[in-house]
């Protein structure tokens, strides 16, 4: 009997002994994400349920009214917002395919016997995504402006004189180049990490069975890349919605229209009209056309794993 009672009380010492140690372990991986978890709530969590919060309310002389859901039924029936989503609609269906075939032919040549080794080919390419929005949207800002650019000047002695790059015709394309030149670099080096992660025995095999350079490309490194291009169209696609700093700088040298973009309209709502009630129903609208497009992408264009 009392070596049974010993031995129960060992076992019960024992899985105290784990409880502890579980325990532990569980506070050392609380410490770990704690900082995580103070900052996405404080910055993520938190401000959605404040701007969530402000949606359901109208201001009227300083004072809120709860109106339910009305300030999201008038942004669905807002004109001004479809006309900034049309214009995000028109730069993403000109600006990402070209900015993803350029990324494209810069990552094959960075792959390259030529310039593979080369890390300053590589700097290069990378440097102006290193380049904060705002910097680089002033710079061109700079070389776009008529009477101080060198590029208007230079035109100007060619015989452009009436040229702009300012124009109602023309700024949709200029802001293009801004954000084109800001993350070709950055996909090209995505497309280039890819590109070496693929198996060398398979561009081998099909040398030896006397492959050109472009069919191992077309029916080999390329089909292999398409889910990397397709994450790279989603991010895209996304920051198009998202676009702000380029046009935001732009419209201090011409003429834009407050609603130019999406987040142009919500941040003049805000902070140009005071009406933060309803620019936060604007962010949550935008937030659902983000979320949808997304959504569709990863669903009906994302190659499966079965047929990449």
């Amino acid at each position: 009997m009392s070596v049974r009672t010993g031995t129960d009380s060992a076992s019960g010492i024992a899985a105290q002994a784990r409880q502890n140690v579980n325990i532990k372990r569980h506070l050392y991986a609380l410490m770990f994400i704690l900082p995580f978890l103070v900052v996405f709530i404080g910055f993520y969590v938190i401000p959605i349920i404040i701007g969530f919060h402000l949606a359901l309310f109208v201001s009227v002389f300083g004072t809120n009214h709860f109106v339910w859901f009305q300030n999201f039924i008038n942004v669905f029936t807002d004109p001004d917002f479809y006309r900034g989503l049309l214009t995000v609609l028109l730069f993403a269906v000109i600006q990402i395919p070209f900015m993803v075939l350029f990324a494209l032919l810069i990552a094959f040549v960075l792959n390259t016997r030529l310039v593979k080794g080369s890390k300053i080919f590589r700097f290069l390419v990378f440097l102006p995504y290193a380049v904060p929005g705002v910097i680089s949207a002033l710079l061109w800002g700079y070389l776009y402006t008529p009477g101080i650019s060198p590029i208007v000047g230079a035109l100007r002695h060619m015989g452009l004189s009436n040229f702009t790059f300012l124009g109602p015709g023309v700024v949709l394309i200029s802001i293009m180049n801004i954000v084109t030149w800001e993350w070709t670099g950055y996909n090209s080096i995505v497309f280039n990490s890819s590109l070496q992660a693929q198996p060398v025995e398979l561009d081998e095999a099909a040398t030896i069975e006397g492959a050109t350079w472009w069919q191992v490309v077309s029916r080999i490194k390329f089909p292999l890349l398409l889910p990397t291009v397709f994450l790279v169209l989603i991010f895209s696609v996304v920051g198009s919605l998202q676009l702000f700093n380029e046009p935001f700088i732009i419209s201090s040298l011409t003429s834009l229209p407050y609603y130019y973009t999406p987040n142009m309209y919500i941040y003049n709502e805000a902070f140009s009209f005071g009406n933060l009630n309803y620019a936060a129903a604007l962010s949550f609208v935008l937030a659902l056309f983000t979320f949808l497009a997304s959504f569709l992408l990863m669903r009906y264009a994302l190659p499966k794993r079965g047929n990449s």
